[in-house]
């Protein structure tokens, strides 16, 4: 059973970074995608205002990188966020970004929310 959620705590994200081998950003919020209760993916972002600005999204299964970044959009949707950066690494997301709308200019990936 696959299941998306905020992460718990600041420990629980630096765990989950650790060992997916990503850097842990303090100063972020964070979702975990979990299959069979075990973490297998997180994604780190900030709210700025009517933007957020998604600096990491990794899973250990490639198929899981879009579920987990609807979810954090959808997220940030619901809270009033007008649109939403991809600012991480693009090199296993780039097709997801793209399915989920994100399209890019001046080298950043962009979303409307609206």
């Amino acid at each position: 059973m696959i299941e998306i959620m905020p992460v718990g705590s600041k420990q629980e994200q630096e765990l989950i970074c650790a060992r997916l081998g990503v850097t842990f950003r303090s100063d972020s919020l964070a979702y975990k995608i979990s299959k069979d209760a075990h973490a297998t993916g997180i994604c780190q972002f900030r709210i700025y205002q009517k933007d957020a600005d998604i600096f990491c999204l990794i899973a250990e299964e490639e198929e899981l990188y879009c579920y987990l970044l609807r979810a954090v959009m959808n997220f940030c949707s619901f809270n009033g966020v007008l649109s939403a950066h991809y600012i991480g690494d693009l090199s296993r997301v780039e097709d997801c970004i793209e399915k989920l709308g994100f399209s890019e200019k001046d080298g950043i990936y962009t979303s409307s929310l609206t």
